[in-house]
């Protein structure tokens, strides 16, 4: 099995209900730890961002606040506390299903998509 498109990565979510034998529970596994590492990934860098391009040492904490708010960094808003694994597989899930259509795209853009969809983009 691999990962390419948002087909495949919904495809793999479906086994893990009803996995047929070890490999597709490994399967449906590694889906879900894509889900997890690529919503880590969007709540790092959002978090991330605010400090390295506005350094502390280089302007006052009221200027940070006013160019972050400016430059606005949380472009997804996901909450401050993150998002569970499950849940991020339920949204995906959701989109995947009213959006058959753009499930031949990669399953970035897709999961992405699902994610700006439920969280909203500012």
């Amino acid at each position: 099995y691999k990962f390419n498109t948002g087909y495949d990565l919904y495809h793999a979510l479906l086994l893990i209900e009803n996995p047929q034998d070890a490999k597709d529970l490994m399967f449906s596994v590694r889906a879900m730890g894509y889900i997890s590492g690529f919503i880590d990934g969007i709540i790092l860098t959002q978090d991330n961002l605010y400090n390295l391009v506005l350094p502390k040492k280089l302007m006052s904490k009221k200027e940070r606040i006013k160019w972050a708010k400016e430059m606005n960094f949380n472009r997804l808003n996901i909450p401050k506390e993150g998002i569970a694994v499950g849940q991020g597989v339920l949204i995906f899930q959701k989109w995947a299903k009213n959006h058959p259509e753009e499930l031949n795209s990669t399953m970035r853009l897709c999961l992405w998509l699902s994610l700006a969809e439920a969280y909203g983009w500012k």
